[in-house]
C-alpha cells in the first residue's frame, strides 16, 4: 500500500514576504530533471571499447542534454578510468542546478559490461533569483548513496543499466545568498532497497529512447518550511509511503524541454 500521507501547515496565512520567496523557488519539474540527469550521468554512460572512449560518450549525452560537464583529473588504468572532482551544470536562464561528485571510477569488465562505483555523496545546489535583479538564492542538497551497485551492458544504440541501493537519502545542506533573512528549510527523504532498470535506445544524444522500471520497499520524507524571524507562516509536512513500483517511457530530450519549461 501506499501508506499515509499528512501534512499539517501551522500557519493558514503565510507572510507576503515569506510567500513570495516561496513563490520564487524552482519548480519540482526542475529538481526533477535534476535528479533524472543524475541517473543519467552515473548510470546510462553507453559501453565503450575502452573507459576512455565511455568518457568521451558520456559527455556527448550529457552535451545533448545542454549540460556543461567538467572534472578535475581523469586518471586511466588498466581497463579502468577514474575522474575525480567530477561537476555538471545545467541552466535554464532562470534556474541553474550544479552537480558534484568527488569520485566516479568505471571499470570494464570480461563480458563486455561496464561497473561504474561513485563516492557516497551526489551534492546539488540549485541557485534562482526571486527578482531579476536580486542576487541568487542558492539551495544545497546532498543525495547520499551508499553502497550503490550499476552494471551497464548492451551495445551501441542500445544499452541497458541497472542498478540497486540498500538506501538512498535526501537531505538539504542549507540555504544561502539572496537579499535579507532567509525562510529555513528542512528536508528529509529516505528510500529503502532501491533496484531499477533504465534502458536507452538511440545514438542521437539528443534525441535517444528509454523505457525504465524502478521498485523500492518503501519510502519516508519529512520538510519543514519556516520563514525568517519577524514572518508568519510555516510549512510542515510528514509522509510515509509502502512498496512502490514504476514504469516509465520517453525519450531523454523530452527531459531537457522540461528543465527548460517549468510550467510543463
Amino acid at each position: 500500500g501506499f501508506g499515509a500521507l499528512t501534512a499539517a501547515p501551522r500557519a493558514a496565512n503565510i507572510g507576503a514576504s515569506f510567500q513570495h520567496r516561496m513563490d520564487a523557488m524552482p519548480a519540482p519539474s526542475q529538481l526533477c530533471f535534476s535528479l533524472s540527469a543524475l541517473a543519467i550521468v552515473v548510470g546510462t554512460p553507453a559501453l565503450a571499447v575502452t573507459a576512455e572512449e565511455l568518457w568521451a560518450e558520456w559527455q556527448a549525452q550529457s552535451a545533448g542534454m545542454r549540460q556543461i560537464v567538467t572534472a578535475e583529473e581523469l586518471v586511466p588504468g588498466d581497463g579502468t578510468l577514474t575522474i575525480n572532482g567530477y561537476a555538471s551544470t545545467y541552466t535554464d536562464g532562470d534556474v541553474s542546478t550544479v552537480g558534484r561528485i568527488d569520485q566516479i571510477v568505471m571499470t570494464e569488465a570480461g563480458d563486455g559490461s561496464v561497473s561504474v562505483t561513485m563516492t557516497d555523496t551526489y551534492a546539488l545546489t540549485v541557485s534562482f533569483r526571486p527578482d531579476r535583479d536580486d542576487p541568487p538564492i542558492n539551495l544545497g542538497f546532498d543525495v547520499i548513496l551508499p553502497d550503490l551497485e550499476i552494471a551497464v551492458s548492451g551495445e551501441t544504440g542500445a544499452r541497458l543499466y541497472e542498478y540497486t541501493a540498500p538506501r538512498v537519502s535526501i537531505e538539504d545542506t542549507g540555504i544561502s545568498g539572496g537579499e535579507g533573512p532567509l525562510p529555513s528549510i528542512d528536508l528529509t527523504i529516505a528510500m529503502e532497497d532501491l533496484a531499477a532498470t533504465y534502458r536507452v535506445n538511440g545514438t542521437d544524444p539528443t534525441d535517444m529512447a528509454y523505457d525504465s522500471s524502478t521498485s523500492m520497499a518503501g519510502m519516508i520524507g519529512a520538510l519543514d518550511v519556516r520563514p525568517p524571524p519577524g514572518e508568519d507562516g510555516q510549512l510542515k509536512v510528514n509522509f510515509a509511503l509502502g512498496a512502490i513500483e514504476t514504469e516509465g517511457s520517453g525519450r531523454l530530450g523530452n527531459l531537457v524541454a522540461v528543465g527548460a519549461n517549468p510550467d510543463i
